[in-house]
């Protein structure tokens, strides 16, 4: 048995160890998501990545709406639904994932560092949805999370910079940027 089916198990066996009605029971959950997306990202098998969204949707369900950790864990749900959305090329799975992401954002306070990375995350959402249906809501959307990402005050500048550049080259693929030149 290697680490990660020892960490599995070890989290299937706290989740459901642990009552439903219990306030750690979500984050037992949200722990046996995080071991099951390590397992997936080894895999890319789709009953991998199912087995992960049930159980972030769990947690969702069981972490109250002013909860602190809320927002990760929605986070966290909005990046297995755009995997899945990669995966299978459904729509309903890429609106899911920018609706959980559109969550995340507001629940995470302006001043929050994470806030630019959950940004970013609904940017690149967006950007693809833009590009399976030409929206232009989609469009501007996704330059406004981009912009905000890269303009936060708390975020780590690596996010700022990925923001930035996520935001550069979706202009410039969209002739939106145009160079400045001295006439």
């Amino acid at each position: 048995m290697t680490d990660l089916d020892r960490a599995i198990d070890t989290n299937d066996q706290a989740v459901q160890l642990t009552a439903l009605d219990h306030p750690k029971k979500a984050i037992c959950l949200s722990n046996l998501g995080c071991a099951l997306q390590t397992l997936f990202d080894k895999t890319r098998l789709m009953d991998d990545l199912d087995r992960l969204i049930e159980t972030i949707e769990q947690a969702v369900q069981l972490t109250p709406p002013d909860h602190d950790n809320r927002a990760g864990v929605l986070n966290n749900l909005g990046n297995a639904l755009r995997i899945q959305f990669h995966m299978t090329g459904s729509i309903d799975n890429l609106n899911r994932a920018i609706e959980t992401y559109e969550q995340t954002v507001q629940l995470t306070p302006s001043n929050h560092p994470e806030l630019a990375g959950m940004l970013n995350n609904l940017g690149r959402a967006l950007q693809m949805r833009f590009k399976r249906t030409g929206s232009m809501d989609d469009l501007e959307n996704s330059i406004a999370a981009y912009e905000h990402g890269a303009t936060s005050d708390t975020a780590a500048p690596s996010i700022r910079l990925d923001a930035s550049q996520a935001c550069a080259h979706l202009l410039i693929s969209q002739g939106m940027l145009k160079r400045k030149t001295n006439s």
